[in-house]
């Protein structure tokens, strides 16, 4: 297959999965938070309301605004958000700049991967691996959860990916992925417990010991630290230029599942090359 046209196929899919992956990230949380008020409900029996359906796939594609049905001609990737000069067509309300960031993000991630894969079960591995921390990441930056959902697919994925693939250049053999599975989860939750100790709340929540978890099944434990001191400088950045402008808040703090994400992608892209930076790949 002529390799322009390998990419131009990967740049397509990848619109069309960033598409999917915005459907994601706006209905895994509705979606989560409904079953738990079902499962409270049945916990204090008390008979709820019948809600309307509510998943991946109904109702269709709207607009949260006004609640008109999106057109078809309106769903294409990135190109509808620009003609409709991120607004409605219907209500002209604001439609968030969310969601060509993801497409775009998807799109030039998934043809990096066939860039360097082509067409293989290394390449869908990791743009499945990928898929799900870019939705992980907009969730936690949008509603400050990482739903079990998710993060738990996510490692038992990177697990998979240590098996199926053992000689990747981009995942870790299946003993450091178990090691920097169990590392990821611990040293998490150690750090956390010692702030509490230290300052009477948490630092973080549960979902980002999971989601460290999940990192470290798919860098493996000696690219783990690479990860936490990434992620740690791009959550400062973000905090000072918060801090300037006002809008940091002490209470609130930072969300920090973005930053891990991102950090994640970048040692998963360049996993070989660390590793031979420092000497652990023989």
């Amino acid at each position: 297959m002529d390799y322009w046209f390998l990419l131009g196929v990967a740049g397509f899919f990848g619109l069309a999965l960033g598409s999917l992956l915005n459907v994601l990230i706006s209905r895994i949380p509705l979606m989560a938070s409904r079953k738990l008020r079902v499962e409270a409900y049945d916990l204090l029996s008390i008979e709820p309301s019948v809600p309307s359906p509510l998943n991946l796939f109904f109702p269709r594609s709207h607009c949260p605004s006004c609640q008109t049905q999106i057109r078809i001609a309106n769903l294409i990737p990135v190109v509808s958000w620009l003609a409709l000069r991120g607004k409605c067509a219907d209500c002209q309300q604001p439609i968030s700049i969310r969601y060509p960031f993801v497409e775009l993000a998807t799109f030039l991630l998934v043809v990096l991967v066939v860039a360097l894969n082509g067409i293989s079960l290394e390449a869908g591995l990791l743009i499945g691996g990928i898929a799900i921390l870019i939705v992980l990441s907009m969730i936690d930056w949008e509603q400050g959860t990482l739903p079990n959902e998710l993060t738990y697919p996510l490692l038992f994925l990177g697990l998979l990916a240590s098996v199926l693939i053992p000689s990747s250049r981009f995942v870790a053999p299946i003993g450091s992925a178990v090691i920097g599975a169990i590392a990821g989860y611990l040293s998490f939750w150690l750090l956390n417990h010692a702030f509490r100790l230290i300052r009477g709340r948490d630092a973080m929540g549960e979902g980002d010991f999971k989601l460290h978890s999940a990192i470290g099944a798919w860098v493996g434990w000696q690219l783990l630290p690479y990860v936490v001191v990434m992620a740690f400088a791009l959550g400062m950045l973000y905090g000072v230029s918060e801090l300037l402008r006002g809008r940091y808040s002490r209470d609130e703090g930072i969300r920090f599942g973005p930053f891990l994400a991102i950090a994640a992608i970048i040692v998963i892209l360049l996993h070989e090359q660390l590793y031979n930076l420092i000497f652990l790949r023989f």
